[in-house]
């Protein structure tokens, strides 16, 4: 198995997948989490210069928060999805739909005092390197990998796989939910149905464990 580790900023994961020239970042974290972030790669010895590519899963404010850091320090090239890109490149972000009761009353809360949550989730724009709309394999940055798009949450959702069958998802899926409610449909995304088509590709082509933006990994097989 190839290395995957762990890294949470807040309520939002970035994991580090270790490939045979440095790592591969996939998300960047709540915005203003920057320090954590790199006090996290210094205790386990990695240095910003060894992230050597970001993937953004999806451009949300808790997911792209600390990129601009992370690339003015390590200087890496940033992979999102073509329908995402304006947004990261304006540094803002879509509020998407609500999927459960409590998610829908925040989304309308949200939506009726817009300046008040640009201000609450602002985040510093990053101007993409590359951008995608078809699978592409990562092989040529030493990882056995390849990014996919993976729509539901959002429209430009994309997820990380490794050839081994570990799956980095972003909000496709979702484990933050208290234990006794087993749920895999995160409480925000514009199309569930479209997730779970998403779901059915990652099964499809081997997804053994899944690695989500919010909480900690688990088997593939929650997902049928």
């Amino acid at each position: 198995m190839q290395e995957i580790i762990r890294l949470r900023t807040g309520f939002a994961n970035v994991w580090l997948l270790k490939g045979t020239q440095g790592y591969l970042m996939v998300d960047a974290g709540l915005p203003g989490k920057h320090r954590i972030l790199f006090n996290r790669l210094k205790r386990l010895d990695i240095s910003p210069e060894e992230i050597r590519l970001v993937v953004i899963t999806h451009v949300h404010f808790d997911h792209a928060g600390n990129l601009a850091a992370m690339v003015r320090r390590s200087g890496c090239p940033v992979i999102v999805h073509e329908a995402d890109a304006r947004d990261l490149a304006r540094g803002r972000w879509q509020i998407p739909d609500g999927t459960i009761p409590f998610a829908k009353a925040a989304v309308r809360l949200g939506r009726r005092l817009p300046g008040l949550l640009a201000r609450a989730t602002g985040f510093e724009a990053v101007r993409p390197d590359i951008t995608i709309e078809s699978p592409m394999s990562l092989a040529s940055w030493g990882f056995d990998a390849d990014v996919l798009p993976t729509p539901g949450h959002t429209a430009g959702s994309i997820s990380v796989m490794t050839h081994d069958g570990h799956a980095m998802v972003g909000d496709l899926a979702y484990n933050e939910m208290p234990r006794f409610y087993k749920r895999r449909i995160p409480p925000f995304g514009n199309d569930p149905d479209a997730m779970k088509t998403s779901w059915a590709l990652l099964r499809q082509k081997g997804a053994k464990t899944i690695y989500p933006g919010h909480g900690a990994a688990f088997d593939a097989t929650e997902l049928d």
